[in-house]
């Protein structure tokens, strides 16, 4: 019994570890002045394929944007803020 409970605690580790690689985080300092910059800067990242979460923070004007790295790139992101109309620097 002893066996089989490590055994499924370590197929369950092994496939939380899988589940969570890939993922990156990329900070962007962006050009968003008030909610509306906010809302629109969220919503055109969001929007892309492979993005978990994307958050602007009015205090310091940053991006922060959890993605998956095989679904889409740090430049696509960058690209989509610009599309927005605001910079998106790193």
């Amino acid at each position: 019994m002893k066996n089989i409970l490590s055994l499924g605690f370590t197929l369950f580790l092994a496939v939380t570890v899988f589940a969570a690689g890939g993922s990156e985080t990329l900070v962007l300092k962006t050009s968003a002045v008030c909610g509306g910059c906010k809302t629109r800067i969220e919503a055109a990242v969001n929007e892309l394929p492979g993005i978990k979460t994307a958050t602007v923070d009015l205090t310091n004007g940053s991006l922060t944007v959890e993605y998956k790295d095989k679904k889409i790139s740090a430049t696509d992101i960058k690209n989509a803020v610009s599309m927005a109309g605001y910079s998106a620097n790193e």
